[in-house]
């Protein structure tokens, strides 16, 4: 396999991750947009809004990895400086051999740092707030903030995070305990060692 086609690869993994991001992030438009219709047009149009705008940016990257990932594989590739002239005759070729194992391994990694990245923000922002009120004594704005749904999605993304935490944690072992009934000799992908 050659550097490239690897990248490529990496390219299209960030690409179906964004995909799949753009995909809950619409999904939680929709039940935000029938919560607003069934509970009255509060002050929520701010935050459906943004979560379209997220949306859009998600689907515009998830578009444009895939389209230009041959291009941008290449760019990566050549440090910077791609040019389709210039690339050298015999590009370096790489081995591969990935085992069912390892590849659930490398996806449970991928999928709990994803979701680390994007809780990490609303716990610190959550409990940046909390603090501040409490620091400040408005004991009456506290009470009002331990029954809001801000509260309620702090401690949503809070077990989350927690949650992602340990299974990152184990990784490893819970990847091998899944794949345990598959045969260990046979690699689910492998590139022939060439010269």
């Amino acid at each position: 396999m050659k550097r490239v086609q690897l990248i490529e690869i990496g390219v299209l993994a960030i690409a179906l991750i964004s995909g799949y991001k753009f995909f809950e992030s619409f999904f939680a438009v929709i039940i935000r947009l029938l919560y607003e219709f069934t509970g009255g047009f509060g002050d929520g149009w701010p935050v459906i809004l943004s979560s379209l705008v997220v949306s859009a940016i998600y689907f515009g990257l998830f578009i444009l990895l895939i389209k230009k990932s041959k291009w941008i594989a290449g760019y990566i590739d050549q440090k910077g400086q791609y040019k389709p002239e210039l690339l050298p005759e015999q590009p370096e070729k790489i081995n591969l051999s990935i085992h069912q194992s390892g590849l659930l391994y490398i996806i449970l990694i991928v999928l709990c740092l994803s979701t680390i990245i994007a809780e990490i923000a609303s716990v610190l922002i959550y409990a940046w707030d909390y603090f501040k009120r409490a620091v400040g004594g408005e004991q009456r704005e506290m009470e009002a903030f331990g029954k809001s749904m801000d509260f309620v999605a702090f401690k949503v993304a809070a077990v989350k995070l927690v949650v992602t935490i340990v299974v990152l944690f184990y990784a490893r072992p819970l990847a091998d305990w899944f794949t345990k009934s598959a045969k260990k000799s046979s690699p689910v992908v492998e590139t022939p060692n060439e010269s």
